[in-house]
């Protein structure tokens, strides 16, 4: 997502007349996305088109209804290690956008990879939950059968898997960002919605991060909630050492990403005090050139920074040995977990929490 797109999709303000006025085209071209989206729904709602659904294991999908940018990525992370925890056999399936190697690929605990084979999410999730089998590709159907199979995973996570409705799932879970809500509210391409508000009733349980400023609408009141906090837990060092947030605390920071929202990324670093003197944004799973790291080696300089920052999803994709730091995102669920548990059919009642 780029800057002026994000300007769009999460204005500060409601836009003017004349700006409605030349967002005219995004606007015709957003309800023919929605007819799309709504005649897809109801297909698959009437059966129309054929649900498959993969029998001996537990599926759950974490997905959410915006564009990039919602924090799905550490929720699966979480999911996975606490899974791992409770002894669960876990797997995770995932699509690995922005790769650029074809066909099915598997990561398994403990074999290295690259962000250019898998993906830069698939190769995070498979470093920060060693004990969980990555599979990587288009069918997910197929893959969530070779996990079951090939992994005898128990429990397998679909990663961004709300819109995919080929593929029954046993749990739907849907991440909401408090800060972005949804938005201006617009489907695609005029906002950032793929699909309306409308579809949080197929969720069975809501993941809300929490922010302390929320832009959220009203949500069903009905649907059990798990509210947590995705904060700076760690800074990992160009050796891919982990420090805590202190080492770099003090230091000028120069900071660089290709994710989605790096608007937001922005604001929330500058907001828990890091010392941000400059920045460059790029296109989300964005590849490095050589040419572009020594030209933000050479803006850091110029910004008077000390420090390249960037974020740990980033990170995955730079060269081994660039000099930039990464800062880690831990979950940390503060209201919820007993719906949680519940829900991925975990405790008795003897040890409920939460």
């Amino acid at each position: 997502m780029s800057a002026w797109l994000e300007r769009i999709w999460y204005p500060a303000a409601p836009p003017g007349l004349p700006a409605r006025l030349a967002l005219g085209p995004l606007t015709l071209a957003s309800w023919v996305f929605r007819a799309g989206a709504s005649l897809r729904a109801t297909a698959y709602r009437r059966r129309l088109f054929k649900v498959h659904r993969v029998s001996g294991t537990f599926v759950v999908s974490i997905g959410n209804l915006n564009v990039g940018g919602m924090g799905k990525t550490p929720v699966v992370i979480y999911l996975a290690q606490l899974c791992a925890r409770r002894g669960k056999k876990v797997a995770v399936v995932t699509r690995g956008y922005g790769r650029r190697a074809r066909g099915e690929m598997v990561l398994q605990p403990g074999t290295a990879s690259s962000a250019e084979a898998v993906g830069d999410e698939p190769l995070l999730i498979s470093q920060r939950c060693p004990t969980a089998t990555v599979f990587v590709g288009a069918d997910r159907v197929r893959l969530v059968e070779r996990a079951r199979d090939e992994a005898k995973a128990n429990i397998v996570l679909l990663d961004d898997g709300m819109q995919h409705r080929r593929l029954a799932r046993d749990l739907e879970l849907v991440v909401i960002d408090e800060a972005a809500g949804f938005g201006n509210g617009h489907q695609l391409p005029r906002g950032p919605l793929r699909e309306a508000s409308s579809a949080l009733r197929r969720a069975d349980l809501l993941w809300l991060q929490r922010s302390e400023v929320a832009n959220l609408p009203k949500l069903p009141s009905d649907i059990p909630q798990v509210h947590a906090l995705h904060a700076l837990a760690s800074a990992i060092a160009p050796d891919r050492s982990v420090h805590p947030i202190s080492a770099i605390a003090a230091q000028k920071l120069f900071v660089f990403s290709g994710i989605a929202r790096p608007r937001g990324l922005l604001e929330n670093w500058r907001r828990l005090g890091l010392r941000v003197q400059g920045a460059r944004f790029f296109a989300d799973h964005h590849s490095f050139a050589p040419r572009e790291l020594a030209r933000l080696e050479a803006e850091a300089r110029a910004a008077g920074a000390s420090i390249l920052a960037t974020t740990e999803k980033d990170q995955v994709r730079l060269p081994q040995g660039f000099p930039a730091w990464a800062l880690r995102l831990e979950v940390e669920v503060i209201q919820g977990m007993s719906p949680l548990l519940q829900a991925l059919g975990f405790f008795t009642d003897g040890n409920r929490q939460g």
